[in-house]
């Protein structure tokens, strides 16, 4: 094969891999029409799109779950009022990576749909992405497990992601959440904010387009405090942020799972977005072959 076919034919499988691995599953016969009490959950399709999302309704909450956009909440509103970031590709517990400075990308490839369970007032949802050289070069290899657990007696949202080192070799990580919140939108020249907690005293995130660092980690971490420029760096003693706005009497609890593990929280506001980011980050890790760490977040509805 001379030089010139060996190009063509490697871009056009290089190409066709890209394609495979960014491919959405059937999710018709995986998001299955459950229904208890006053938890049910359907298979929907959003207006003017292809790829069908799984549509919760929990007493005054309505939530989507997308799998073909990195398994995020696109959607949660709680007796009509929207929670979330409205956009084409972002949302509320979106996957991503921190550090390494190789490994820093936000997941959204399509997830699997593995398990649909109703149970004892509990609706579990759980999908998986077993990430390509395309999601991730440094990562390529490694197993996420995203389960969504929606509660009947309070219609509270519990979401963890597992991370399997499915490859041969050991790696490192700091993982984190990309939420956008439509809390920290702006609405007539106004927008809301997150307070934290600092001993006794209130630690207030508001938008000042400042990229800002809430440390809760004993410790400082240079590797991660350094990854990418911050405007400013405070302390915070416990592990939950709530956030409101003034256009509206709800607010949302988040509370974070694995406290051990958590280093900051990240408010991305460069001003460039329509909201500013909540992220939650984790310490580093370290996963030798065949091992497997978990973050999570619990989310409440305050009103």
């Amino acid at each position: 094969m001379n030089a010139i076919a060996f190009e063509r034919d490697y871009k056009a499988n290089a190409a066709k891999k890209a394609a495979d691995e960014s491919h959405i599953p059937d999710y018709s016969q995986k998001i299955r029409p459950l229904s208890q009490g006053r938890l049910s959950c359907a298979a929907e399709k959003p207006l003017g799109e292809e790829a069908l999302c799984a549509a919760v309704s929990a007493g005054d909450d309505k939530l989507l779950i997308d799998p073909a956009v990195g398994g995020r909440l696109r959607s949660w509103k709680h007796k009509g009022t929207e929670l979330v970031l409205q956009d084409p590709k972002l949302g509320l517990a979106v996957d991503a990576f921190w550090w390494p400075a190789a490994a820093a990308s936000i997941l959204l490839s399509p997830y699997e749909v593995d398990k649909q369970e109703l149970a004892d007032g509990v609706l579990t949802l759980a999908l998986s992405r077993k990430l390509t050289l395309n999601d991730n070069k440094w990562l390529e290899g490694i197993t996420l497990v995203k389960t969504y657990r929606i509660f009947e007696k309070d219609g509270g949202v519990d979401v963890a992601t597992e991370i399997k080192n499915t490859t041969d070799k050991e790696i490192e990580l700091s993982f984190r959440y990309h939420d956008m919140l439509s809390f920290l939108e702006v609405k007539d020249a106004k927008s809301g904010w997150a307070t934290m907690k600092n001993g006794a005293a209130d630690q207030k995130f508001e938008r000042l387009f400042m990229i800002k660092l809430y440390r809760y980690a004993a410790e400082a971490d240079k590797e991660l405090e350094k990854a990418f420029k911050m405007d400013n760096l405070q302390q915070v003693t416990d592990s939950k942020a709530e956030f409101a706005a003034p256009w509206t009497s709800v607010k949302l609890s988040v509370d974070i799972q694995n406290k051990k593990d958590l280093h900051c929280f990240v408010f991305w506001d460069s001003g460039q977005q329509a909201a500013a980011t909540f992220e939650p980050l984790y310490k580093r890790v370290k996963l030798a072959p065949g091992q497997s760490w978990q973050a999570g977040m619990s989310l409440k509805v305050l009103d």
